[in-house]
């Protein structure tokens, strides 16, 4: 290894005539035969080693495009399936806000709830109300949501973020003229406030009224649940003259 060492960076021809006599030269040319088969053999690994990897780069490329398909695809059907969802909930909304105004028309012009509507009207209280719920609102009353796939909709009401059980009160004193089921909004409270005024409160878990029966301001009418998105919030709309108003106006 001295020797080899010595002989620095050389060639196996400089190797083979480095050695003083025929029994030199022989040690020589086996260790020259040694060294040449470890290079070939070191050569022959090296080669098949390269060979593998183009392989796998060949076998990653193609599982890399294969990938890319999949994904395309995938996104292509969730794409799809959320314009579904979004055309579904949007005709949802405007349905249910048709049966709404047909409804508050009917209780409006019902002259059998004259006598038992209150005497104090909620026009005048704007700015005085607490919220059926302490929380954010999170949709805005009339805010023209633009969906990426360029549906509009259009709210009369507002959507106030509420823990799942959390107590949901009435804003002003009236009669409960509604207390259930109400395809759009689910579990529905709607309260005549009277002179065209009332107030609703969508999402509920749970009724704590019934159809009927007279209420206080902050009177407990049931439970907040979800929205039909699956958002954890209560819907709250106001009616003043028989017309939706943005009900902030009307909270302290």
């Amino acid at each position: 290894m001295v020797e080899l060492y010595k002989l620095g960076r050389a060639s196996y021809t400089r190797l083979l005539f480095s050695g003083g006599d025929l029994t030199a030269l022989g040690r020589t040319y086996g260790l020259i035969g040694s060294l040449a088969r470890r290079d070939q053999e070191r050569f022959d690994g090296h080669r098949q080693t390269i060979a593998e990897l183009a392989a796998s780069r060949a076998t990653l490329e193609s599982g890399q495009v294969e990938v890319r398909s999949l994904l395309s695809g995938a996104l292509v059907a969730e794409s799809d399936a959320r314009r579904d969802l979004t055309a579904l909930l949007v005709g949802e909304l405007v349905a249910a806000r048709e049966r709404l105004d047909s409804t508050l028309d009917g209780l409006g012009n019902n002259g059998e709830l004259a006598a038992a509507r209150v005497a104090l009207p909620l026009g005048p209280f704007r700015g005085q109300s607490e919220p059926p719920v302490p929380g954010e609102i999170t949709v805005a009353f009339g805010s023209e949501q633009t969906s990426e796939f360029g549906t509009i909709i259009a709210r009369a009401g507002v959507e106030l973020a509420a823990g799942p059980g959390e107590s949901v009160y009435a804003v002003h004193g009236g009669t409960v003229v509604h207390a259930g089921l109400f395809e759009g909004l689910g579990t529905l409270v709607i309260i005549d406030h009277g002179d065209q005024a009332f107030s609703l409160y969508g999402y509920l878990g749970g009724l704590a009224v019934h159809t009927g029966v007279e209420v206080d301001a902050r009177t407990l009418l049931g439970t907040a649940a979800r929205s039909p998105t699956g958002n954890q919030a209560v819907y709250f709309e106001l009616r003043i003259d028989g017309r939706p108003v943005d009900p902030i106006e009307w909270f302290k």
